[in-house]
């Protein structure tokens, strides 16, 4: 049976995973840090196995330097952006959770997002990715475990809640034109008007993709004046679950 310690650890370690996904840059293993000052705090209910609310803190500088590499350091990301980041984070994160099955008895639901201070009684870890670090504090203190179900009601029990808390996770879809490499000679030696051939037709199927997961392949068409992609091959559903792992 799932225990609060353990749900807290897949967190952190999902967050880590995340932050790597975000980056694009390998994740190091999260290290024990201690924790102060103001921050961002999200809110995340759990239901099923263990019940309750548990609380995940990131420090207002890291979330900004985050927000900086993702958003652009110009203009200056504003509250509403960094929050965005924040909470962007935590659903991937929440989304990988959700993907083990030794946690499908458990079911977590992010809640309010809101400046506050890291909880006393919480872990801290130190969160690594390439250059951008990140300090974030897990508390589970709201949360305890719920006695098993009978086997009867388990049967019974409908999945419909955890299927819908998966499937409305926001994800970054990209779409890639093609890719290319070059000698690190030519590469500097670029300029404006320099033309960089990229090996295909505009003809060439583009490729649409979670994370570093292609998921599927289209055309381009304009829609209403906006570029737009009309799917001519697709992964199977299990493939784009997949993704969710980032």
């Amino acid at each position: 049976m799932t225990t609060v310690p353990e749900l807290l650890q897949a967190l952190v370690a999902a967050l880590s995973q995340a932050l790597g996904g975000l980056t694009n840059a390998p994740a190091s293993a999260p290290a024990a840090a201690s924790v102060d000052g103001t921050g961002w705090c999200l809110a995340i209910t759990t239901s099923g196995n263990l019940e309750g609310e548990l609380a995940v803190w990131i420090a207002d500088a890291d979330a900004l330097a985050l927000a900086r590499v993702l958003r652009g350091a110009t203009p200056e990301p504003d509250a509403a952006a960094i929050g965005d980041v924040v909470r962007d984070l935590c659903q991937r994160a929440i989304g990988q959770v959700a993907s083990v099955p030794a946690f499908a008895s458990v079911t977590l639901r992010p809640g309010a997002l809101q400046p506050g201070q890291p909880a006393a009684d919480a872990s801290g870890f130190a969160l690594q990715a390439g250059e951008v670090r990140l300090t974030v504090n897990l508390s589970g203190s709201g949360v305890s475990r719920q006695p098993a179900a009978p086997a009867a009601s388990r049967s019974a029990a409908p999945s419909h809640d955890r299927l819908d808390m998966v499937l409305d996770i926001e994800l970054p879809l990209t779409v890639r034109f093609a890719r290319t490499s070059m000698p690190l000679k030519a590469l500097a030696a670029l300029g404006p008007g320099a033309i960089v051939n990229m090996g295909r037709t505009p003809d060439d199927p583009v490729q649409m993709l979670v994370g570093d997961r292609v998921i599927a392949r289209g055309e381009v068409v304009v829609v209403a004046g906006n570029y737009g992609i009309r799917i001519t091959d697709l992964v199977s559903p299990a493939d784009r679950v997949r993704a969710l792992e980032g």
